[in-house]
């Protein structure tokens, strides 16, 4: 026991650390004046910047929808029994040449079959009613080789239903804020009685669709963040390895101080990167708006569905997050240094991050698999525990469901610590093997050999 302290007291040793912030700043500046950083920085922020532009472009396809309507008249016959008037329906605009008449003299059927002889007429005939199913009806009706375009069709319906649904609203005399209290869902919870006779509340289990979809991207813009930053953190350690250049950095700074400069580094650059791309794209929703006005959604509506499963969210969550997902980067990082000592060429590069790829998607896919148990109706609480506090899924799952409020904060706290002391454990294990890998000229380590060098034996 006393070895093993001796043993870590010289590991952690002010000495050992000697040179990190050199290592730091050099590995910094050298990452930033690369090409290879710089042009895929700029190409991720300029693709995303026009990316929600673009897509409302073809969403519209082009300047189709700022076009006259190839409707000429719409004839509205309105057999729900209320007094409204259709003749600003669709007013203005796209609608210009377009004449809406409400209540035409001549009835629906009539209206059928005239438009069955009239070949190529650009009227359109709508009938609203109410079905004894308890629902409005809106019927549509053109003319065979009318000319009238499916996209113009669909467009006039959509906007005709929407002036309805205010107009019924006003000759009922309901407020718009009475109609949303009346269309508030209804919810039911069930109780029950305790041995004690009093009544519990059944707790509900499972997750919506939409909470499934926040889970799966929060799970999807991590493993990019780790895999990136584990990709960059190995390929620098390897390329130093393969260029001679360790053998000279060896010789001024200590193995453990090259690690830590290299990790933090690499872990600032991606950092860097991250925090562009989602300006870029914030930048792009902004502008989007701007450009395509009322034809694009609105920014603030854009992250509605996303941030309405965000129950939880508040300061400390949101920072106890962003701590959980750091330290799941740095913990991977660490693990990318420690696998990218192992190779001693590039061209073994792929084979050699094998075993980081493969830990990466155990977490990854763990998480994606509590996400499922959860769809399904809840998962059990074995594996959602193990999904909590294993360091390896920690990161992934974590931090969405500590903002949607399925995990409470005093866990979140628990599963950082247990994160932090494996980063601390992992930290331990890579400086004993570090100075001795760092220099290894050969084939790929295995995990075996690895092992065997942190118990001082030779590699084999």
């Amino acid at each position: 026991m006393k070895f093993l302290l001796k043993r870590r007291a010289k590991i952690m040793s002010r000495e050992n650390f000697l040179g990190w912030k050199q290592v730091f700043l050099f590995s910094f500046k050298e990452g930033i004046r690369e090409k290879s950083y710089r042009g895929l920085l700029i190409t991720f922020c300029a693709i995303l910047l026009v990316s929600a532009p673009i897509m409302t472009f073809v969403k519209n396809n082009g300047s189709k929808k700022d076009a006259n309507s190839s409707i000429s008249v719409v004839l509205v016959y309105d057999a729900t029994g209320m007094q409204i008037s259709y003749q600003d329906a669709l007013a203005g605009g796209r609608y210009q040449n377009t004449a809406v008449i409400g209540q035409p003299e001549d009835g629906f059927e009539e209206k059928l079959q005239e438009l069955e002889k009239a070949e190529g007429s650009t009227e359109v005939a709508v009938r609203l009613a109410y079905d004894a199913n308890g629902y409005f009806d809106m019927t549509v009706a053109h003319a065979k080789g009318s000319g009238i375009s499916e996209e113009d069709l669909n467009m006039a319906c959509e906007d005709l239903k929407q002036y309805f649904q205010k107009a019924r609203l006003q000759a009922l005399h309901v407020s718009k804020e009475q109609a949303d209290y009346l269309n508030q869902s209804v919810e039911s919870s069930v109780e029950f009685l305790t041995e004690d006779g009093k009544l519990s509340q059944e707790e509900s289990s499972g997750i919506s669709y939409q909470e499934y979809m926040v889970m799966l991207v929060g799970i999807m813009v991590v493993t990019m963040f780790i895999s990136f930053s584990g990709t960059q953190v190995a390929t620098a350690v390897v390329t130093e390895k393969s260029t001679k250049v360790i053998e000279y950095l060896i010789l001024h700074v200590k193995p453990l101080a090259l690690l830590i400069g290299k990790v933090l580094a690499v872990f600032l650059l991606v950092l860097i990167q991250f925090a562009c791309m989602g300006a870029s794209y914030l930048l792009s929703v902004v502008l989007n708006s701007a450009i395509w006005r009322g034809q694009a959604q609105n920014p603030a509506d854009a992250f509605s569905d996303f941030t309405s499963c965000l129950v939880a969210a508040s300061p400390a969550t949101i920072l106890l997050s962003l701590l959980v997902i750091l330290a799941g980067v740095l913990f991977y990082c660490i693990f990318a240094g420690l696998i990218g000592a192992s190779v001693s060429k590039m061209e073994e590069m792929t084979e050699g991050m094998k075993m980081f790829q493969f830990i990466m998607i155990v977490g990854a896919y763990l998480s994606i698999g509590l996400c499922i148990a959860e769809m399904a109706g809840g998962a059990n609480v074995l594996l959602e525990n193990l999904c909590i506090f294993l360091p390896l899924s920690t990161p992934f799952i974590v931090p969405a469901m500590l903002l949607m409020g399925k995990a409470s904060v005093a866990a979140g706290l628990a599963s950082l610590a247990i994160l932090f002391a494996a980063i601390v454990l992992l930290f331990l294990f890579t400086a004993k093997v570090y100075g001795t890998m760092i220099l290894y000229q050969g084939k790929t380590l295995k995990v075996k050999q690895i092992i065997g060098i942190a118990q001082n034996k030779e590699i084999k």
